[in-house]
């Protein structure tokens, strides 16, 4: 049995023509515009223990007294609700939670609260966390556990 002519065209792989030319154009024009390589983010990440915390990036922000933080036991699905004022600590569970600065953005800004944690565990295994945590954006400060998961809610 015999093939139809593909007119220049791999019978096996009839769109790779199409799909060469679009990635050498994508090239060409990524070198036209010099280097598209994305930066990194300019968020504020864990620091050192015992470092000052400095301001949340961009803007004000008005300081408040006690952070509201939600703790998800990732393992029973149990959320325990906590209230810790600002230079205090406590303990959830095998997690020692201090917070050292609370913050919220002023009424004419995008609604949104920061807290300066230091985080650690008694169990070990996981490095500690000492950094800001915002309740609008949790994914730029994020406490990393096997177990458990540490979510800022509200500045009061």
């Amino acid at each position: 049995m015999r093939r139809a002519p593909t007119r220049g065209r791999s019978p096996r792989h009839p769109w790779r023509g199409g799909v060469l030319a679009v990635l050498v154009a994508l090239v060409l024009a990524g070198a036209a515009w010099g280097d598209t390589t994305p930066s990194a983010p300019s968020a504020p990440g864990p620091a050192a223990p015992g470092a000052a915390p400095a301001a949340p990036p961009a803007g004000r922000w008005e300081e408040r007294g006690t952070a509201r933080l939600d703790v998800l036991d990732k393992v029973d699905a149990r959320t325990t609700h906590v209230q810790i004022r600002a230079g205090a600590s406590t303990a959830v569970a095998s997690l020692t939670i201090a917070v050292r600065s609370c913050v919220v953005r002023p009424p004419d800004m995008p609604a949104d609260a920061a807290a300066w944690l230091d985080i650690t565990d008694s169990h070990g295994g996981a490095p500690p966390f000492h950094g800001w945590i915002f309740a609008a954006e949790p994914w730029i400060g994020m406490y990393q556990h096997p177990v458990y998961s540490v979510r800022l809610t509200a500045c009061q």
